[in-house]
C-alpha cells in the first residue's frame, strides 16, 4: 500500500545508515514512559526518560519477552499525555540496537534478585543497571515490583557491556 511505502521512505529519511545501505527494514517502536505507572509509589510523576535518553544517561530499556536482536532498528518515542490514550511523539532519529541481554528479576519475601545472562548481580551492579535504565535503584525496584519478570535489556549505548565482571559502576552519584 502507499502508506507502507511512505513509512519506509520516512524511515530511510530518518536514519542515514539505512539510507546509505539502501535497507528498507522498518524500525520497531520503543515507547519510553513519560510518567511513573499507577502501580508505582511515584505514580503520575514524570520519569524524565525522554530527557535521560536524549542526554545519554538512559542507555537501555527493559522489555518483557525476547523479540529484540542486536542490529534491530527502533524508533524512540514517548506519549504526549496519558499512555495509550494520547498520541506518540518521536523523540529522536531511528537507532540500532547495539546489544541485548536476557534479564530475570525475582522479588520474593522482600528479597530482590536480578540475573543478566544467568549471572546473579550484586547490589552495586543492580544500582548500575537501574541508573543505565534512567532510574534511581529504589524507583527501578518499584518499577519491577512483581514476583518475577523475564525479558530483555535492549541496549543502544555502544560502550555499555554487561558481560564484564564486575559490571562497571556507571552512576556518577556513587563514585
Amino acid at each position: 500500500s502507499s502508506n507502507h511505502i511512505s513509512q519506509k521512505k520516512q524511515t530511510l529519511e530518518m536514519d542515514p545508515k539505512l539510507r546509505a545501505t539502501g535497507s528498507t527494514t522498518m524500525a520497531k517502536v520503543i515507547i519510553l514512559s513519560s510518567h511513573f505507572l499507577k502501580t508505582h509509589p511515584r505514580a503520575g510523576e514524570e520519569t524524565n526518560f525522554e530527557e535521560h535518553y536524549l542526554s545519554g544517561i538512559k542507555k537501555h530499556t527493559i522489555r518483557a519477552g525476547s523479540r529484540w536482536k542486536t542490529g534491530d532498528m527502533f524508533s524512540p518515542r514517548s506519549w504526549t499525555g496519558v499512555p495509550y490514550k494520547t498520541k506518540q511523539k518521536i523523540i529522536g532519529p531511528d537507532r540500532r540496537v547495539a546489544k541485548t541481554y536476557k534479564i530475570e528479576i525475582n522479588n520474593h519475601h522482600g528479597e530482590f534478585i536480578v540475573w543478566i545472562n544467568g549471572k546473579k548481580l550484586s547490589l552495586n551492579e543492580m544500582i548500575s543497571v537501574a541508573w543505565n535504565d534512567g532510574l534511581l535503584f529504589c524507583d527501578w525496584q518499584h518499577w519491577f515490583n512483581k514476583p518475577s519478570f523475564e525479558g530483555q535489556i535492549i541496549v543502544w549505548a555502544l560502550r555499555l557491556n554487561y558481560k564484564t565482571r564486575p559490571i562497571e559502576l556507571m552512576a556518577p552519584y556513587l563514585t
